[in-house]
């Protein structure tokens, strides 16, 4: 990748000035961490396990900037405005949208203006999802699973056969 961005920077470079850096606190870029996952999915099949995969994590990397790792890429934004990110060295721009209440709710990015990623819950992020996965894994591979699983799942009341259905 790095090719194709000297490429770039040799044969087209900027002609635009950078936008200025704008200044701000750490509290403030705190709203923006979190996870991002494009909306443009199958909700209600077997696909929507794929869509877990492809989320779009943002950190604080310090004080001035915003550390955005997605689609196999990390890159370093500094903000342009109150909703609006710049990459560090070039152009490429990203932006939120807020609700009433200040809280950050999506992220567009510059370079696919068709796309909205949705800031996911931490009931539908990957990590926990993994975290689980893991376990489950862990837990099956037991040697002592088919017993002790059985009569831990069978003495539950929501697992029992002779517990009433629920409506």
């Amino acid at each position: 990748m790095k090719v194709v961005e000297e490429f770039m920077e040799r044969y087209y470079p900027e002609k635009n000035p950078l936008a200025p850096i704008r200044k701000m606190k750490a509290a403030y870029l705190k709203r923006f961490a979190g996870a991002y996952r494009v909306n443009r999915y199958a909700y209600d099949d077997i696909t929507a396990i794929g869509s877990m995969l492809n989320d779009v994590h943002i950190d604080i990397a310090d004080s001035s900037r915003l550390k955005v790792s997605g689609f196999g890429t990390t890159q370093y934004y500094v903000p342009v405005d109150s909703l609006t990110f710049r990459e560090e060295h070039t152009s490429k721009v990203i932006a939120f949208r807020q609700n009433q209440q200040h809280k950050i709710t999506q992220l567009f990015l510059g370079g696919l203006p068709i796309l909205a990623l949705d800031k996911t819950r931490l009931v539908d992020g990957t990590d926990l999802h993994n975290g689980i996965f893991m376990t489950v894994s862990v837990m099956t591979s037991s040697k002592e699973t088919p017993a002790s699983w059985h009569k831990a799942l069978s003495s539950s009341w929501w697992w029992s056969p002779r517990a009433s259905p629920r409506t």
